[in-house]
């Protein structure tokens, strides 16, 4: 097949995003027991180990309640990785289109020593990840016209969830930056997206906001990968909507 490598890399890509973001999901549910089960059989050692987490936990979270915590911890932890996760899909996804159309960076430039110490395929690289970069920082619909031309998405497919993680993404980088205090820069890419948010001031994720993000960056995958694979390879759909149910 022409485009076999191709198509095991999509495959690759899109079955790694959903392992990753399932043992997430999982490393919530276990902590969450966890703790369940240290009050209920009064296990000494992990209701020491739940008391220490806790104090510092507080130390380092004063805009919480004693209550949101402790169990908003492994959320906002796995909620950011979840975002990383999407990203690192989407940056490899759009590699490979690169790769296949170099073309679409005619204007791209490189220095004489670019082109002597490096091959044709690392240059193509180079350039490719430079080229996403300045659609990773583009406007909110800009970043998503920008992605479906590179890899042969039609827009109105993932419009509905791409406006859902542009607020993901602008909660994410709140607690990267921000200890997950909302501010100018959250409320312009939200504003810009159409997304009315919440009024509250602090935007640590607790289990639902993860589950939500969750669901939305799975069915973004899934219709990414399968518009891909239908538009630009011409093969049958590899995931469908089996995620409408998560």
């Amino acid at each position: 097949m022409e485009y076999s490598e191709d198509l095991k890399q999509i495959d690759f890509l899109s079955a790694s995003f959903f392992a990753n973001v399932t043992t997430l999901f999982e490393t919530i549910t276990f902590f969450n027991n966890s703790v369940t089960c240290a009050f209920e059989t009064k296990n000494t050692k992990l209701m020491n180990s739940y008391s220490t987490l806790l104090n510092a936990l507080k130390h380092s979270s004063k805009n919480e309640n004693e209550n949101d915590v402790f169990f908003k911890h492994m959320p906002a932890l796995c909620f950011s990785n979840l975002v990383s996760s999407f990203e690192d899909y989407l940056l490899e996804m759009a590699l490979i289109a690169l790769k296949k159309q170099p073309l679409k960076m005619a204007k791209a430039t490189c220095d004489l020593k670019m082109l002597l110490e490096l091959s044709k395929d690392e240059i193509i690289e180079y350039k490719a990840r430079e080229h996403l970069n300045t659609i990773l920082y583009a406007k909110p619909l800009d970043y998503m016209r920008g992605i479906c031309d590179l890899l042969g998405v039609k827009p109105d497919v993932i419009k509905n969830e791409w406006m859902e993680y542009i607020e993901i993404k602008a909660r994410r980088d709140l607690g990267v930056h921000n200890r997950w205090i909302k501010n100018d820069t959250y409320i312009r890419k939200t504003k810009e997206a159409g997304i009315t948010t919440v009024p509250d001031e602090y935007l640590k994720p607790d289990l639902n906001t993860y589950k939500a993000a969750f669901h939305t960056c799975s069915q973004l995958v899934a219709k990414i990968t399968d518009e891909v694979l239908v538009n630009v390879y011409k093969q049958p759909p590899l995931i469908g909507d089996i995620f409408n149910k998560i």
